[in-house]
């Protein structure tokens, strides 16, 4: 039954509009497949660098393009950075990894040459540049090297033959590098509670395994462990540490041979009545903090309550602080 709308030839070149950028997003996506299968072992990248390592695109890099000798132990360095490069600030930090011996080596100096055109300082970005449209020399920076004792870098790039060769640059990104360093930790430290802490691991005495025998070691590794459960995506988040129990038994195995073997392990304890203690991450925690807050407080007196046994404790503590301070 017809709908009794007429298409116009609007309309098909509408459709037409349409498919045109999906079609060429297909093409690309297949030239960019090809290209990198041809390139293999390396990129496409790799061989566009042999002809412009500084285009836009490339990895943050700069080519040494000047040296001026400030004194007999110290000089300072031009330096064009690639198309990567969001301008600078004067005072602004940049790391330099200088390839010496087969080694890179990184070190960090202070840029001494005036701002980028067009770049601001924003308290919560660091700079904020409009540097699309400038020249590379535009764009140039400096740095100013002394060389220090022993200082492998700092002689290289005074004393070396250094004019002309490429460097990596690497801005300095402390805000970055706090956040990250923070995550990692708190991630890694949960992933460990998890597998060690949670209510139903056992713990063993130091003079329990004097003697132990191999098949009461395999048994302390499956009592002494936890596993957090979740999808594939948790367990690679982990780096497989998630089957901890597995790990302990089989630390030599790779870690993506965990979750195979996970099941037999599961079934041998539950065949000898032993507890397999997994759960999912947030259980495991709220598990592991339940059990550090009971065993912080006293030892329970059954002639006094929990409350004014916890009060009583508090005022001793008080009362040893001011003996301390008298």
């Amino acid at each position: 039954m017809s709908s009794g709308r007429t298409l116009s030839p609007r309309d098909g070149q509408s459709s037409v509009a349409v498919a045109r950028p999906v079609l060429l997003a297909r093409v690309r996506s297949s030239a960019a497949k090809i290209a990198a299968s041809l390139a293999t072992p390396l990129v496409p990248g790799d061989y566009l660098d042999l002809i412009n390592p500084l285009r836009s695109g490339a990895d943050l890099r700069a080519r040494i393009i000047a040296r001026t000798r400030e004194t007999a132990r110290s000089a300072t360095l031009t330096l064009r950075p690639s198309g990567a490069w969001q301008g600078h600030l004067p005072g602004q930090y940049v790391r330099i990894g200088v390839d010496i011996d087969g080694v890179r080596r990184w070190r960090a100096f202070s840029i001494t040459s005036a701002a980028t055109p067009g770049t601001a300082s924003s308290p919560a970005t660091g700079p904020t540049p409009r540097t699309a449209a400038l020249a590379g020399d535009a764009r140039d920076f400096t740095i100013t090297v002394t060389m220090i004792d022993d200082g492998l870098v700092s002689a290289h790039l005074v004393t070396g033959d250094v004019v002309g060769s490429l460097i990596a640059l690497d801005l300095s990104t402390l805000g970055a590098n706090v956040i990250a360093n923070v995550v990692r930790n708190v991630w890694s430290h949960t992933v460990i509670i998890c597998g060690h802490f949670p209510e139903g691991v056992q713990t063993f005495e130091t003079e329990s395994i004097d003697g132990e025998t191999r098949g009461e070691w395999y048994l302390r590794q499956l009592l002494g462990s936890a596993n957090i459960s979740g999808p594939r995506a948790l367990h690679i988040m982990t780096g497989n540490l998630s089957h901890q129990i597995e790990h302990h038994l089989f630390p030599d195995l790779p870690s993506s041979r965990y979750h195979e073997i996970a099941p037999r392990i599961r079934e041998i304890m539950a065949r000898y009545g032993l507890t397999y203690v997994t759960g999912p991450m947030p259980v495991q925690v709220a598990s592991v903090t339940k059990k550090i807050f009971r065993l912080a407080l006293p030892n329970k007196d059954p002639h006094v309550s929990r409350p004014r046994q916890i009060l009583r404790t508090l005022r001793g503590a008080s009362k040893s602080r001011k003996l301390r301070r008298a």
